[in-house]
């Protein structure tokens, strides 16, 4: 079983959460000072809690303490939780509600989550419940309560999809074989009824079926565990017949965990909805499987002809939850390869994360080498030290090559080095090459120099928006000096990084999205009344501050993305060392052991989770003109002319 599956998923509905508390606010919805999580003992109450953690630990926006509270007195402890800076997630036993309901009132939520079809903690369930309505009235807190629901029975008459009240209609009217059940079902939208119409409590229900994970499935509609592993064990993906006749819907962890969240601030009070993420059949769902792994596995497909009038329709109508403007988190071809690289011998393949460089990204490397070569016939001449630097140096290090997903190639200088290259390289460089930098005219306003490739585009969202010179490139990344003394530390980088952020948002000349579009939004109009040459001359008096200090035992990464976290040792990196590199030998520091600890953290020689192994930018253009093919007596190509193609003079 691969166990870094369930660490990237966890991870990944982390990042659903954080991305719903990412729209609450930016849309200046409130949040709440208390989190209370109620939940029996089923797999997704695991996620659930696991999820929080991070999101207590990274999410700008959980502005909270969380706490999980087990529904089910003999429930089995869950993971030690964590407690991080305020943002706290602790175990509270039931009996512990009548302590907490008697603090101070604050705003507050609870989210109950069960497993309804489960019989064994009924009991126990209600009585939890009861509390928490009981709580919720004495704290008017608000209460999204959760439930998996039984197999749904086959909906009659040729009917797809039932709405929230004709679900209710058709389980506890007019199924009468199915209610039994349904009664433990039933018996709490009974009781959430009675909270919200009796009690006045803030309450919603939502209702989730046929629920999976990589690692476990409440799915009683279809056996998706079971039918991967028999898939893998024959080798062969089989389709017949019947595997047309039954329709179901099915909800990915991810998008149970974030709807929960959602509804707490998105959802109407007293309103039950149905949630799930996708409408599948056994055909369907096999087909998926087969189109994810057709290099293992073989299709028979045994089908001429079925029965449309036959097929028996398990769903639930979700319209009235994707209304609430819900947007599901993972397409449904995804789910069920997580769920197949878990539970068998296959590799996760992450290059749809990089499918955009349409094949390309071995030439990029390729190129990115070509100038890296060009670096180094200069740096040698002039004795200038440089060193692999970024991803660059985390590949070098752990793979003695580039990182298979990374796009661009990083080198770092100490600031006198970095003095004489930007000098003389400008005067070295073959007539292949550009120097961007803000100093030279070349309409460049990074704080980071590139060396550039002629005749080519490499441009991100950011960059393509002005008319620059915008080919593959390498990125010159500077470490400068800094005080020993740690308030003047921060006193150096808090400036650093406020002269960047302006710099950034007037050369965008628009607002930038997620935390600092407001803060943007107003500064504009001003910053556009400072000349760029300002700018930069204020960021080089910033950097160069502490460029004479003799004693100096740390270095900030001035123009890159780590400077405001905190500071480097600056042993190691003043002596290189030549490894190999992607066909080639390149610098490393000789101790690089404190730079990678500080740019990745102590783990850095373990492979991230999949998820994040993705390319670093986000592209608007790739075009690498003559240089596309590795043939070099092609001849010239048309110069590039940043206007547009049809501004390119004919050759």
């Amino acid at each position: 079983m691969n166990s870094l599956i369930i660490t990237d998923e966890i991870e990944m509905t982390a990042s659903a959460v954080d991305r719903v508390l990412t729209r609450v606010f930016l849309e200046k919805k409130k949040f709440y000072d208390k989190y209370y999580f109620v939940c029996d003992d089923n797999f997704v109450s695991e996620y659930i809690v696991q999820a929080m953690n991070i999101i207590a630990q990274k999410s700008r926006y959980f502005l909270g303490s969380a706490y999980f509270v087990p529904a089910c007195a003999k429930s089995e402890k869950l993971e030690e939780l964590l407690a991080s800076e305020g943002c706290a997630i602790s175990e509270i036993s039931p009996d512990n509600f009548e302590k907490i309901k008697n603090k101070k009132k604050e705003t507050s939520c609870v989210i109950t989550f069960v497993n309804s079809a489960e019989k064994k903690n009924q009991k126990s369930v209600m009585k939890a419940l009861d509390k928490v309505f009981t709580f919720a009235g004495n704290n008017s807190s608000r209460v999204v309560v959760g439930t998996l629901l039984p197999l749904m029975p086959p909906i009659p008459q040729g009917i797809d999809h039932l709405a929230e009240r004709e679900y209710n209609f058709f389980v506890e009217e007019y199924a009468e074989d199915v209610r039994p059940d349904f009664e433990f079902y039933t018996s709490v939208e009974k009781r959430c009824r009675q909270a919200v119409r009796d009690e006045k409590i803030d309450a919603t229900l939502l209702r989730f079926d046929n629920v999976f994970a990589p690692d476990n499935q409440h799915t009683p509609a279809f056996d998706l565990k079971g039918t991967i592993l028999e898939v893998f064990k024959n080798q062969c993906v089989e389709i017949t017949r019947e595997d047309y006749e039954t329709t179901f819907t099915l909800t990915y962890i991810r998008d149970v965990v974030a709807s929960l969240i959602f509804s707490l601030y998105k959802v109407k009070t007293g309103h039950t909805y149905n949630v799930a993420t996708y409408t599948a059949s056994p055909a369907t769902i096999k087909l998926a499987i087969y189109s994810k792994c057709k290099e293992y596995l073989k299709l028979k497909c045994d089908v001429e002809d079925y029965d449309k009038e036959a097929i028996e329709y398990r769903c639930m109508s979700t319209l009235k939850f994707r209304n609430m403007r819900y947007k599901t988190f993972c397409r449904r071809t995804t789910a069920i390869y997580s769920m197949i690289c878990y539970l068998s011998e296959i590799e996760y393949d992450n290059s749809p994360l990089v499918a955009f460089y349409d094949g390309k990204l071995a030439r990029l490397k390729d190129l990115e080498i070509y100038i890296l070569n060009e670096i180094e016939r200069v740096c040698r001449k002039h004795g200038i030290k440089y060193f692999l630097a970024g991803g660059s140096l985390l590949g070098a290090v752990r793979n003695g090559m580039s990182i298979a997903w990374d796009d661009d190639l990083d080198i770092g200088m100490l600031r006198e080095d970095y003095d004489k290259f930007r000098k003389v390289f400008q005067e070295e460089m073959g007539e292949q090459f550009v120097y961007s930098c803000p100093t030279n005219g070349s309409g460049s306003h990074y704080t980071i120099d590139k060396v550039r490739l002629k005749g080519t585009y490499f441009s991100t969202n950011y960059s393509s928006k002005n008319e620059v010179e915008d080919g593959i490139f390498i990125d010159i990344l500077v470490y400068d000096k800094t005080s020993n003394n740690k308030f003047l530390q921060k006193l150096h980088m808090a400036y650093l990084y406020a002269i960047t952020k302006a710099l950034e948002v007037r050369w965008y000349n628009a607002p930038r999205k997620n935390f600092h579009y407001r803060a943007s939004k107003l500064a504009l109009p001003f910053l556009r009344l400072i000349p760029y040459c300002v700018y930069h001359g204020m960021f080089e008096l910033g950097v160069s501050f502490y460029k004479n200090k003799k004693n100096a035992k740390y270095l900030i990464d001035s123009v890159g993305k780590k400077l405001i976290d905190g500071v480097m040792p600056i042993d190691g990196l003043e002596e290189v060392q030549y490894v190999d590199f992607d066909g080639i030998k390149a610098p490393i520091p000789v101790d690089y052991t404190g730079y990678l600890n500080y740019a990745y953290g102590p783990d850095y020689m373990n492979l991230p989770t999949y998820s994040k192994r993705r390319a670093p930018h986000n592209f608007a253009r790739i075009d690498m003109g003559e240089y596309i093919f590795e043939n070099k007596d092609t001849p010239q190509f048309r110069s590039v002319n940043i206007k547009g193609e049809l501004f390119e003079e004919e050759i």
